[in-house]
């Protein structure tokens, strides 16, 4: 059943159901109790939603950050603040460990993030007391955040002596086309083909190359060599 008012109707015997619905008192007492009831329900199904952060409404999103003492950053997707929300307990646990910090900072909407220390990362034996942390991403994104919140963000999960250092490596990707025909008028001398203009006339069939000079080679038009 839908509703508590067709399921409290269905509930009632067959000699309650002979009057048709318009005047039957016991349809309109279903009807008025009823409605209370899905009223109820559905009160309490809001409720249930919004006590929990995947679910939940933004305003109470807010509530939700204030009792594990978490505010919105400037410019932060609520997206975001919810997943930071989420995993705000997880993160407590691993607190002083690299795998926390790393999950405090993917939390931020980072996807790939690593860690290192700089003794390895640099050689350098004397900054043993040091870390870097690795943000790669993609060049055409945005960075969900400043520099400086993530820099508040893994002074606040860190180890207390450990000196913190930041890396961003930024990925260029460039799809590759597997075939690309060009087109190409050429003026015809005694002993070369000297290139003008592109205009789709000749085709090259990709075994020569073109520069500035004068190249000699057999060209293809229509499909046929010449």
């Amino acid at each position: 059943m839908d509703s508590f008012v067709e399921y409290m109707w269905y509930m009632l015997t067959t000699p309650f159901k002979q009057v048709k619905k318009s005047i039957n008192q016991w349809y309109i007492f279903c009807n008025i109790f009823g409605r209370r009831f899905d009223e109820t329900h559905e009160d309490i199904m809001r409720a249930r939603d919004e006590s929990m952060v995947a679910s939940c409404c933004d305003e109470m999103l807010r509530v939700h950050g204030r009792e594990r003492s978490l505010a919105r950053h400037d410019g932060e997707d609520m997206e975001n603040f919810r997943s930071r929300i989420a995993m705000y307990e997880e993160i407590c646990a691993l607190g002083g460990l690299n795998t926390g910090i790393i999950l405090a900072v993917s939390a931020l909407g980072y996807e790939d993030v690593s860690i290192e220390s700089m003794s390895e990362h640099t050689g350098d034996i004397t900054r043993w007391a040091e870390f870097i942390v690795l943000i790669r991403m993609e060049a055409s994104k945005e960075h969900p955040v400043s520099l400086n919140i993530i820099k508040k963000t893994v002074r606040r999960w860190k180890e207390a002596g450990a000196k913190d250092n930041y890396l961003f490596n930024y990925l260029v990707i460039i799809d590759e086309v597997e075939e690309i025909e060009h087109a190409v008028q050429y003026v015809e001398d005694i002993d070369y083909y000297n290139y003008d203009s592109l205009d789709g006339t000749y085709f090259m069939d990709g075994q020569h190359f073109l520069d500035s000079n004068i190249v000699e080679f057999e060209c293809r038009w229509n499909g046929k060599e010449t």
